[in-house]
């Protein structure tokens, strides 16, 4: 430029634009909110209406991360295309919960040792837990079947395993 011209440089930032959006269902395919999407550093959470939309991907295959209590994390790969945009539909497992507490001599039995026992649909799944100061245990993410539990306070699981129950997806059950 020379002396006394004046020039304008447009300096606003290009509009980051759409890479993905989809929508997270459950087995029922019922849309399912507040469900955590990530991609690298890029998160954004689901609507009521179980959409979500992120921005900025890099092009090509990618892999999202989904996460909600109550469900299965899942790890789904997307590929990412500006020219031939795809909207998936994930599907997220959802599982259930498992709560008690031992007993021993009428007290709650401090740190017992806990085993959630699955007997259907895969017999002999088992997931180990304690208990807490007063005997209670929590088993969170529990696949649905049937189970007992078994429980003991000393290093022997001195309690036998109680009655059957089953667990339902979305639902707490208390023994």
């Amino acid at each position: 430029l020379g002396a006394g011209q004046e020039h304008s440089l447009n300096l606003s930032p290009r509009p980051i634009e759409l890479s993905l959006e989809g929508h997270v269902v459950n087995t029922q395919n019922k849309l399912i909110g507040d469900v955590e999407v990530r991609c690298f550093t890029i998160v954004t959470k689901t609507d009521e209406r179980g959409y979500f939309a992120l921005y900025g991907l890099p092009t090509g295959y990618q892999v999202l991360e989904l996460k909600k209590p109550g469900y299965g994390d899942k790890q789904q790969a997307v590929h990412v295309d500006p020219r031939h945009r795809t909207r998936p539909r994930i599907v997220l497992k959802q599982y259930g919960a498992v709560s008690g507490r031992v007993i021993k001599s009428g007290a709650g039995a401090a740190s017992a040792r806990v085993l959630l026992v699955q007997t259907r649909p895969q017999q002999g799944q088992v997931r180990q837990g304690q208990a807490d100061a007063e005997g209670r245990y929590t088993f969170d993410n529990v696949s649905p079947g049937s189970y007992y539990i078994k429980g003991g306070a000393g290093k022997a699981f001195d309690e036998e395993g109680q009655p059957h129950f089953d667990v339902t997806p979305g639902h707490e059950t208390k023994v």
